[in-house]
């Protein structure tokens, strides 16, 4: 099963479907900050099956702050990031994946892309694929209750949408 992992968006909707269009994932996962832009693909991509939490700049939204979501025996963890101090730290969001007894833990907020393995978890924030210099998002097979690969990719000819 193929996930998509997205994250900050801010207003870059166009970026977001192109992704999607590139990708053809199985599952979407949005990690916060423009749910405006996640509503829009979710009208144009109806049957994408979708998971999503706010961020800190999704204002008045009905988002969950967190989420816990299974994929083929996955369990996932996800979240902003912005609650667990990650601009300074993964410890804490770390330690309550842990908890959550996920594998894979997600978040954003920083805009700076990363895969890291820690505590027997995949640690993955996707970055921004709003950012306009160099948007980026991340991709994760799952199987069988494993992840079998994950990778940061980035978006090539993005749409900067001020």
């Amino acid at each position: 099963m193929k996930l998509l992992i997205l994250s900050d968006s801010h207003g870059s909707a166009e970026n977001m479907r192109r992704v999607v269009l590139i990708e053809n994932p199985d599952m979407l996962l949005f990690l916060g900050d423009g749910q405006c832009d996640l509503q829009m693909i979710l009208k144009e991509f109806p049957a994408l099956e979708c998971h999503a939490v706010r961020g800190n700049c999704d204002y008045a939204s009905d988002l969950a702050e967190e989420a816990l979501v299974e994929a083929q025996g996955v369990r996932i963890f996800m979240c902003h990031g912005h609650t667990y101090g990650v601009k300074h730290s993964y410890d804490r969001l770390l330690r309550r994946g842990y908890l959550k007894r996920a594998k894979l833990v997600l978040s954003g907020h920083t805009h700076t892309a990363l895969i890291r393995e820690r505590l027997g978890l995949t640690l993955i924030n996707p970055g921004s694929v709003g950012y306009y210099y160099d948007p980026t998002y991340a991709v994760v097979w799952v199987e069988d209750a494993s992840v079998v690969r994950q990778e940061i990719r980035h978006l090539q000819s993005p749409v900067f949408e001020p």
